[in-house]
């Protein structure tokens, strides 16, 4: 279905983002390296599970909300991405200036405060990974290999971001609109995207995934 594979590869994006700042030594610095790293793994034990919800009817209106409460979560984990990213740059157009330790940018209170929002989001992952205990069952990584579909994902994987699907713009635009459609509604937009292998489905949902998440910084 179109929304988990939307929140899945959110998730992958998000998780790429956590894993270049633990690379780059910035939670270390920061003294967050232990928030960051649970952040890591919370992510990465969701996104398993939620691959694993692609394979079954989103009807249950528990399953909905679970959904939806993951939504809200990795758009607050890319909110707070999105500040650290902002930190990086601020902190590079400053180097060699003298910084007023009072200022709205203290390194010790932007420490304080970004701990503080990853430790709320871990708390709230805490919470998700509980309840899809119930609603799915948690498995280990090699339970779930062992049960999941061999899937062959050579044409998908060879698409970079900054390329350009052509002749899919019409569809990746009419999966948008019916996304989004039906925002005034107090329910979870469930679009798939079917048709035979090899088609590009996965590709236009990432692109819809791109479009989506680019309008939502621009509003």
């Amino acid at each position: 279905m179109a929304a988990e594979l939307l929140l899945t590869f959110a998730l992958e994006e998000t998780l790429k983002r956590v894993s270049s700042i633990a690379a780059e030594g910035i939670g270390l610095a920061w003294g967050l390296e232990g928030q960051l790293r649970k952040l890591n793994q919370s992510l990465t034990m969701i996104k398993d599970v939620l691959q694993d919800t692609t394979r079954r009817a989103v009807t249950d209106e528990s399953v909905k909300r679970w959904l939806q409460n993951l939504q809200d979560v990795a758009y607050d984990a890319e909110d707070v991405l999105d500040e650290f990213a902002y930190e990086i740059l601020r902190k590079d157009q400053k180097k060699g200036k003298v910084r007023d330790c009072f200022s709205l940018h203290n390194p010790v209170a932007f420490r304080l405060n970004m701990g503080k929002k990853v430790k709320e989001i871990n708390g709230s992952l805490d919470e998700i990974q509980k309840l899809a205990t119930v609603l799915f069952g948690l498995r280990s990584a090699s339970q779930r290999a062992e049960s999941a579909p061999e899937v062959n994902r050579e044409t998908d994987s060879l698409l970079e971001s900054s390329e350009v699907v052509v002749g899919r713009e019409d569809d990746v635009s009419k999966v948008k609109k019916l996304l989004i459609g039906s925002t005034d509604q107090q329910v979870l937009s469930v679009v798939p995207i079917v048709g035979m292998g090899g088609l590009g489905k996965t590709t236009i949902a990432k692109q819809v995934c791109e479009v989506v998440r680019e309008e939502k910084f621009l509003m």
